[in-house]
């Protein structure tokens, strides 16, 4: 279920989104492509070294989505629930990712060889601080650094501005569910919730006992709990202030934040243009 609340994101790949609380698939389209791209360039590398590498298939727009502070979207609601059928069919894919297979099968002295092609040996980093003062490595060699070096073209930059503008959202998420504005609202959708005979202060209170109410229950019948219970809670967001009051605030915390960090989020949008032109050009020399 974290995955639709929203997430620490550490990965300098990670592609910023904007506000999380909408999605569209024009605007899904690009990260995929670049994913695309980068798998198609990191094969190739791979193969290079000697090695297989089949490139991993992108998320799709419904696992891309986000609902940080409340589940506003009906249909999103109806066909998942929560999310747990996208968290299960990406823990099946991961259980058959031939890559897995693939290492498996290798010599334990060719798999560590395979796994510093792809990562690199990690003696050689970007540093990047992400808000809030950690600091994190991104290797800046093997195959996944390539790859990302040949589409964004500034590699260093790319990983410093994204790991940045990736955790902006834990600069301005608290002080949006903070508001007295977004508690009035929560407080309004609680009464919606009561109406509907469900006894539920807050969405975080669904959060926090789902998976109670889905204990001992198989994968069908927790499914089916987890779609009555986002129906209901999207329902009420629309039906109350919650869901504009949340998209208005986290819109007017985020540009704050936003122009906080104004060349950091300058330099991503710049790179990653850059980098869904030259996945674009790979993948129709490619295809």
């Amino acid at each position: 279920m974290g995955m639709i609340r929203g997430s620490v994101v550490l990965g300098a790949a990670v592609l910023a989104a904007g506000c999380a609380a909408s999605a569209g698939g024009a605007r899904d389209a690009g990260p995929v492509l670049i994913e695309r791209a980068e798998g198609t360039l990191v094969a190739e590398c791979m193969t290079k070294q000697g090695f297989r590498y089949w490139p991993p298939a992108p998320a799709t727009a419904d696992e891309r989505r986000e609902f940080p502070y409340v589940v506003d979207d009906p249909a999103w609601a109806r066909a998942h629930g929560y999310g747990g059928d996208l968290v299960a069919q990406r823990e099946h894919r991961r259980a058959e990712d031939p890559n897995t297979r693939y290492l498996d099968s290798l010599s334990e002295e060719r798999r560590a060889a395979a796994a510093v092609a792809l990562g690199g040996t990690g003696s050689s980093s970007v540093e990047a601080v992400v808000p809030g003062g950690a600091t994190i490595g991104q290797s800046d060699t093997g195959c996944l650094a390539e790859a990302q070096r040949t589409l964004y073209g500034d590699f260093d930059a790319w990983v410093r501005a994204s790991v940045v503008t990736g955790n902006l959202s834990s600069l301005y998420q608290p002080k949006v569910t903070s508001d007295p504005r977004f508690r009035r609202a929560v407080t309004a959708w609680s009464g919606c919730m009561h109406s509907a005979g469900l006894p539920y202060a807050s969405p975080q209170q669904i959060q926090r006992q789902l998976p109670e109410l889905t204990d001992g229950q198989n994968p069908a019948q927790a499914h089916r709990t987890e779609v009555e219970l986002a129906v209901a809670e999207a329902g009420c967001a629309l039906a109350t202030p919650l869901s504009k009051v949340a998209r208005d605030l986290d819109r007017q915390y985020g540009d704050e934040v936003r122009r906080q960090y104004r060349s950091e989020v300058e330099t991503t949008e710049r790179l990653r243009r850059d980098a869904l032109n030259r996945a674009e050009e790979l993948l129709a020399r490619n295809s």
